[in-house]
């Protein structure tokens, strides 16, 4: 399989914190990973799974590490995966996990903008973290887009609150409409195609923003590629813990998820 990957999308990714890639999954595989999300038992029962509840049917919203209840996921960590890995972080790389993002039509709870460099834990001027977001429904009008602000990982990690906000403990605000307008005016809307991805840097900021509640259900999945160079943080870990348990404790009393999940960067 061939990808549009060159030397452009890599000096687009220095500049915006992000690029996409068609070609890089044969699209029998996304076909069979999308199957498996819809119809494998296990992948729910994963510890830390979370759902959405609509009209009473429960819908998967997030799930840590699915290639533990099905393996064929890791069938995503290919060579050329990380060769592209390597090549924007300019440094030798290691898959470090992979986790699933749904958002069923109507869900009422917006992705708020955050930051993984924050919710990975790593320290100041060491958050060598790249994330693959592949599209397996695709992701156009409707669907809850996921939205970028160009240029915001050549900035600091910027300060995370607790939330309750289901699915995400820290945030930068729980709005996008809450976000300073500087940075508003970098927006971009992403749009995929199904089994499209796009690379993004752990710092880059990112969110959805739901006027409308979406009308199509979409799935995805994150591939995480960790830079040899990362370093974790473990005053920035007691307070991710601190917020993830607030967070959780809310959606385990709502009966949407069984436990806190097991943070997956490295302490």
């Amino acid at each position: 399989m061939n990808s549009n990957f060159n030397d452009y999308s890599t000096k687009s990714f220095k500049v915006n914190g992000f690029m996409k890639a068609k070609g890089l999954f044969d699209i029998d595989l996304i076909n069979d990973l999308s199957n498996k999300l819809l119809t494998s038992e296990e992948i729910g029962k994963l510890n830390g799974s979370i759902y959405d509840d609509e009209n009473g049917k429960k819908f998967i919203r997030y799930v840590p590490q699915p290639q533990i209840a099905e393996p064929a996921f890791l069938k995503l960590v290919t060579s050329r995966l990380l060769e592209i890995g390597s090549k924007l972080l300019s440094e030798e790389v290691y898959f470090s996990g992979i986790d699933i993002h749904c958002r069923a039509a109507n869900t009422k709870d917006p992705t708020p903008p955050h930051q993984d460099s924050f919710l990975a834990c790593f320290e100041d001027g060491f958050e060598s973290l790249v994330t693959c977001y592949l599209s397996l429904t695709g992701m156009n009008d409707g669907s809850a887009n996921l939205r970028f602000i160009k240029g915001s990982h050549l900035n600091p990690t910027m300060p995370h609150q607790k939330s309750l906000i289901r699915g995400f403990s820290s945030v930068i605000s729980d709005s996008s409409e809450l976000l300073p307008k500087e940075l508003i005016r970098n927006e971009e809307i992403i749009s995929l195609e199904k089994g499209e991805c796009i690379f993004f840097h752990s710092k880059l900021i990112h969110y959805t923003n739901q006027t409308e509640k979406p009308k199509k259900n979409r799935s995805s999945a994150a591939i995480r590629i960790s830079g040899f160079s990362a370093k974790y943080s473990l005053e920035k870990q007691k307070v991710y813990k601190e917020n993830l348990n607030y967070n959780r404790a809310k959606t385990i009393k709502e009966g949407l998820t069984d436990m806190v999940s097991k943070p997956q960067h490295n302490d």
